[in-house]
């Protein structure tokens, strides 16, 4: 079963059909910044890489299918991986499971 999200603006279309549409998507680059600041703390962290490793897994990634890249951010800039680094979804969800919590300020 699956349940829409509702959103405060009533002509927003329902955040399940965005995510069917994403799924049928051919082509796709896809960059994820993540907060690393120390505001967001060691368990807030892992829940993110949780969502990042889900998202992954539903997606087609190859060089010619969707790229994905990822940075991370606090009061500083740390790029992880760019667009065309990892083709292969397992090393991707890899750079993800041993991506480290920097801890910095939130500017």
């Amino acid at each position: 079963m699956v349940l829409p999200i509702v959103s405060e603006d009533p002509q927003a279309p329902p955040l399940w059909s965005s995510l069917a549409a994403c799924r049928e998507a051919a082509l796709a680059d896809i960059v994820f910044l993540v907060d690393s600041s120390t505001s967001i703390g060691p368990q807030n962290f892992q829940k993110v890489k949780n969502f990042l490793h889900s998202v992954i897994l539903g997606l087609d990634i190859s060089s010619d299918q969707v790229r994905v890249g990822l940075a991370q951010y606090n009061d500083n800039i740390y790029p992880a991986f760019q667009l065309n680094q990892y083709p292969l979804k397992g090393v991707v969800l890899e750079q993800i499971r041993n991506l480290p919590y920097r801890t910095g300020g939130t500017n």
